[in-house]
């Protein structure tokens, strides 16, 4: 991991190299384990910027994903992850309450997600349902007074009716647009 930062930007690009052997997975029926050795590696750019005083935010994660050929059906991810999270931060109120208001926008492209299965509640290999790759946008609000927290945040936002949404795992929709409305109150100083 490269850590380049000033004030403004943290830019911090890295390298992961993992190797697995005997590698154990579950298929749907029972558990295999493998006699190759795979390799996975991961690069990863972050990427953080601060303007106005770090008024306004801008921080992202983008993951590139790679395998061996021996990984090939038994070890399955997306090959590109997008996190973004553009927010404004500050104190209102007399400098009492401290705000976030801002959007998150997350993308994964499309892979064969491991499925899962309730009567052993475990998850198993597959390579029949691919998952599509998916764009997601969600927009917050949060405050805090005090001990009390209050968030309001719209999941999905990009969802439109007539558009179903994306599955998190083979046959298990994920979450349609929903608006939370959260309250958290510490009791204690």
């Amino acid at each position: 991991r490269i850590n380049l930062e000033n004030r403004y930007v943290t830019f911090s690009p890295s390298f992961n190299l993992y190797t697995i052997k005997d590698y154990i997975y579950y298929n749907r029926f029972n558990h295999i384990q493998s006699d190759k050795i795979i390799s996975f590696n991961q690069f990863i750019v972050d990427f953080k910027l601060k303007l106005l005083n770090s008024k306004i935010n801008f921080v992202n994660k983008f993951t590139y994903n790679l395998s061996s050929n021996s990984a090939n059906g038994i070890l399955n991810f997306p090959r590109q992850t997008l996190y973004s999270k553009l927010y404004y931060k500050g104190i209102w109120f007399n400098n009492s309450i401290p705000v976030q208001l801002g959007t998150i926008i997350s993308y994964r492209s499309e892979f064969y997600g491991d499925a899962y299965d309730p009567i052993t509640q475990n998850f198993y290999v597959q390579n029949e349902f691919l998952l599509e790759r998916y764009l997601r946008f969600d927009i917050f609000f949060t405050m805090q007074v005090n001990n009390l927290r209050i968030f309001l945040k719209m999941n999905h936002f990009n969802q439109f009716d007539s558009y179903d949404g994306y599955f998190v795992t083979p046959y298990y929709p994920a979450q349609k647009k929903a608006l939370d409305l959260g309250i958290r109150w510490y009791f204690f100083n």
